[in-house]
């Protein structure tokens, strides 16, 4: 065998196995990278579907206190606040349209916050409560919808979702 093929075999077998080793490198980031988007998601959907069960809790008792006139139950002065979004390098893989409506849930909260702050002072009590749950129930529908959505999309298991709460809450879509 001369030198020259030597060489080529050597060089070639070289290059063949630094290419397959960048190869399964990639491989192994691009999966990584999945795992660390479906953890992203599996976690939102969670935070999401936490704070909608805890916000329909507070209207139940909300309408349980109007219901009952003040006997049982508790008001419901304000929209809770929404779910701080935990830290993650993989927002950034999310879908855009999934990233979108997740960064915009903590807006829509202040614009219905805004919005029963608005009627709290320019029409009377009644109207202020009645908006309180108003808003508060479009809020929780948004919340399981975002769930709902990431957990369609990321390929997570459907969450069936206990709704004693959630079914009493008179105005509330049924899903």
């Amino acid at each position: 065998m001369a030198l020259k093929d030597l060489l080529t075999i050597i060089l070639g077998g070289g290059l063949f196995s630094a290419l397959v080793s960048k190869l399964v490198e990639l491989f192994l980031e691009r999966k990584k990278q999945k795992e660390g988007v479906k953890y992203l998601a599996l976690q939102l959907a969670f935070l999401f579907e936490g704070y909608a069960i805890d916000c329909a809790s507070k209207i139940s008792d909300h309408q349980m206190y109007t219901d009952s006139h003040g006997a049982a139950g508790g008001t419901m002065a304000k929209i809770p606040e929404p779910p701080r979004l935990p830290e993650s390098s993989s927002y950034e893989f999310l879908k855009s349209e999934m990233l979108n409506r997740v960064f915009a849930f903590p807006q829509i909260c202040k614009i219905a916050q805004d919005t029963v702050t608005f009627v709290g002072d320019v029409q009377g009590e009644d109207e202020f409560w009645e908006a309180v749950e108003e808003e508060a129930i479009k809020i929780v529908s948004e919340a399981l919808d975002i769930g709902r959505e990431l957990r369609r999309n990321y390929g997570l298991i459907e969450r069936q979702l206990e709704r004693p709460r959630l079914s009493r809450i008179k105005g509330a879509k049924r899903r």
